[in-house]
């Protein structure tokens, strides 16, 4: 096990049990920016605790980390959701370029070399500003599932508009969710639009 999977999951369990809780944000975005491929199996994990309903931070009501009180906790879990949702929309990336370049092959082989999936992998990691092309492109049912709890959660707290923090984190998410996953969103858009205006 990497000294890295540890620090993953320490931040995670903290993120669980409310303990450090911006402290745990901070450490979960720099492990999802800096090494991607040991935090993905993590990505579905967090992205539930970042919505999932606790105790706030100052008061007693139970909110979702996305629309804490406290600004710094709300935008330090837009960051870490930022960087899942990029991992999520990069891997889709990858396997929809590995099945593009091995549909040119005869039927059923795949002749990938490992110099040939270690320079997609570079592709990607050096893509990571910029989002995937809107081609057809197919997204996973893992990753749709996690992009469909930002969107549900999301459109959630934007419709409760009890505080300005509920409206403020679910605009955070929606636009990472719009960055992000545009193949995923296009269904949605109008929606969205209706929902925000």
């Amino acid at each position: 096990m990497f000294p890295t999977e540890n620090e993953i999951k320490r931040a995670l369990e903290w993120l669980d049990e409310s303990r450090h809780t911006q402290s745990a944000l901070l450490l979960l975005a720099q492990l999802a920016a800096n090494a991607p491929s040991i935090f993905y199996p993590h990505v579905s994990y967090c992205i539930q605790l970042l919505w999932r309903e606790k105790t706030a931070s100052r008061d007693k009501d139970k909110v979702p980390i996305m629309v804490d009180r406290d600004l710094n906790i709300r935008t330090a879990a837009c960051d870490v959701l930022h960087h899942c949702l990029f991992i999520l929309a990069q891997r889709d990336a990858l396997t929809q370029r590995v099945a593009l370049s091995t549909t040119s092959e005869a039927p059923g082989s795949i002749s990938l070399s490992s110099t040939a999936m270690a320079q997609l992998l570079a592709e990607s990691a050096r893509d990571s500003t910029n989002t995937p092309k809107l081609t057809t492109f197919v997204i996973s049912p893992t990753h749709k599932a996690s992009f469909q709890l930002c969107l549900d959660n999301a459109k959630k707290w934007l419709e409760k508009l009890q505080r300005e923090e509920n409206a403020h984190g679910a605009l955070l998410a929606l636009g990472e969710l719009l960055l992000a996953s545009r193949p995923f969103m296009m269904p949605y858009f109008g929606e969205v639009c209706e929902i925000v205006l």
